[in-house]
């Protein structure tokens, strides 16, 4: 963990390999999540490697001022974005489906 000004960084890099009967398997992740203190915003990276690829999800959130949210979230698979989601000014327990389908382009 590492502090600079109001932001507190927690960070890994873990690798867990579990035996099976058919071999070992292995799972590695590493990431980071980082708060400000000043209760305004989140930011966040979480990147794991399995045998079929290194998935990653990353992205922030910042409280407004009317208590509204502005949050962005990308999906990505070996280095390549599939999934991007931005959201302005919302309240994310009441989006709806189509705000969301809206907000992540799909």
């Amino acid at each position: 963990m590492s502090e600079q000004g109001n932001l507190v960084t927690h960070s890994w890099d873990q690798t867990l390999s579990a035996s099976e009967t058919n071999g070992t398997v292995t799972f590695s992740s590493d990431g980071f999540i980082t708060f400000d203190n000043s209760g305004s915003s989140v930011s966040f990276q979480f990147e794991a490697t399995f045998s079929t690829g290194v998935h990653l999800m990353s992205g922030s959130l910042a409280e407004n001022n009317d208590g509204t949210i502005d949050l962005s979230i990308t999906l990505a698979l070996d280095g390549v974005a599939w999934l991007n989601c931005s959201f302005d000014d919302v309240i994310v327990a009441n989006l709806t489906e189509a705000e969301i389908l809206t907000g992540c382009n799909i």
